[in-house]
């Protein structure tokens, strides 16, 4: 069965990385399941399990804090402040965290909740890359050439400036440098290239210096094959 490089991360560093052929788990709207060829996502996610179904079939539990969900091609990331194997939870602090889980849960479907998007539609695209930025990879600022800059004022003269932005970035960490583990804060986000997906319905920022080739591991599968 085909499968999807799936890394999770939390401040601490890389909890898993590894190929999966289903990912779970609760997201702000509901159940997500991130299978293979699954379109490019961004969303928020609620305390509670994430599933994995690893290659072969076998399954492992991990229990997230929240957080944020990314997919790409080929890729989905989990970036966490706090995950653990389920396999390695203490039960009464478990029930803390379910405890807490439920009351979050109770606080949004009461109407307390002021939930609100990231941005508006008719936030200008330059504005709609620095909120992500800042926003959800704690950076200082994002970098960009003027080139960039003309080129968002260009399709928001042509009509598309109220497409939501994607950051194609690296899995690694929040910044653009994936030596730079977990989720550190203060950093400038360099926005290399932008890309207009009109059809799909967003921009895309490139973010570093990352290969956006889709469907690629970083161990290909056709190592593993053998003639018997």
């Amino acid at each position: 069965m085909s499968t999807i490089q799936c890394n999770i991360v939390s401040p601490e560093g890389e909890l898993f990385s590894g190929p999966v052929e289903l990912l779970s788990a609760e997201g702000g709207a509901g159940e997500i399941a991130i299978t293979p060829r699954h379109a490019p996502l961004l969303t928020n996610l609620k305390p509670g399990p994430v599933k994995l179904v690893l290659e072969g079939g076998e399954e492992e539990i991990f229990f997230a804090s929240g957080g944020f969900l990314e997919v790409q091609p080929g890729e989905v990331t989990l970036l966490t402040d706090v995950a653990e194997r389920a396999d390695d939870i203490d039960s009464a602090a478990a029930e803390r965290a379910k405890e807490l889980a439920e009351r979050v849960v109770e606080v949004c479907e009461s109407g307390e909740a002021n939930f609100q998007p990231l941005y508006k539609d008719e936030l200008p695209l330059l504005d709609k890359i620095k909120c992500v930025a800042t926003e959800i990879y704690r950076a200082s600022d994002i970098s960009a050439d003027i080139k960039i800059i003309n080129q968002l004022k260009d399709w928001e003269k042509a009509g598309y400036g109220n497409l939501p932005v994607c950051m194609a970035k690296t899995q690694y960490s929040f910044s653009a440098d994936p030596k730079l583990l977990g989720a550190p804060d203060g950093h400038v986000i360099p926005i290399r290239e932008v890309r207009l997906s009109a059809g799909a319905g967003f921009i895309v920022a490139i973010c570093g210096d990352i290969m956006t080739m889709p469907g690629l591991p970083s161990v290909p599968a056709a190592e593993k094959i053998h003639i018997d």
